[in-house]
């Protein structure tokens, strides 16, 4: 992450779902995280760790610094 300018800011899961999961983070490029997040390593990490990747979604948050 730290390679491709990707920072985590926070993480969490509303109380009654701990299957659906939120993370907020800051990018230096949305280019660069697009990269990483095609990497096979990266996508066989996530996979393991229990991401649907079917599933996420992305919601870009504009404004920020």
């Amino acid at each position: 992450r730290k390679k491709y300018g990707l920072h985590v800011l926070a993480y969490g899961h509303p109380k009654d779902n701990e299957n659906e999961i939120y993370t907020v983070i800051e990018v230096e490029s949305m280019d660069r995280m697009q990269e990483m997040l095609k990497l096979p390593e990266m996508i066989k990490l996530r996979i393991e760790a229990g991401v649907d990747l079917d599933t996420q979604k992305f919601i870009m948050l504009e404004g920020g610094n």
